[in-house]
């Protein structure tokens, strides 16, 4: 018995064996069995299909207006040498649909 099991079931004791299958010599043995679903020649064929449509309106597609950005300098805290610059956005703003559905929308972010 490891470790583990020890731990996972300390109740059990180390010399446990499992009971031996004992044949009965008087008894015919059993012949292969071959396991057949339906009848010979009649398979049963599955058909499926599968259709999927996405329609899109071109009044329904978000189009970007503007965009503020701000650039912020990412340094190693070990070695100033090694940065990277990041563009963040700050202000974002778009617009989709047409006439009475149309929507103008303003998305800012307040990035540290």
């Amino acid at each position: 018995m490891s470790a583990l099991e020890r731990i996972v079931r300390p109740f059990q004791k180390s010399g446990v064996s499992y009971p031996t299958r004992i044949f009965d010599p008087t008894q015919k043995l059993a012949e292969d069995t071959v396991l057949m679903i339906g009848k010979e020649g009649s398979t049963k064929t599955f058909n499926e299909s599968f259709s999927s449509r996405v329609t899109t309106y071109k009044d329904q597609e978000i189009k970007e207006q503007s965009r503020q950005t701000e650039t912020k300098r990412i340094k190693n805290p070990d070695d100033e040498s090694q940065f990277v610059d990041v563009e963040n956005i700050k202000k974002l703003v778009t617009e989709h649909g047409e006439g009475a559905k149309y929507q103008k929308s303003t998305y800012t972010f307040a990035n540290k």
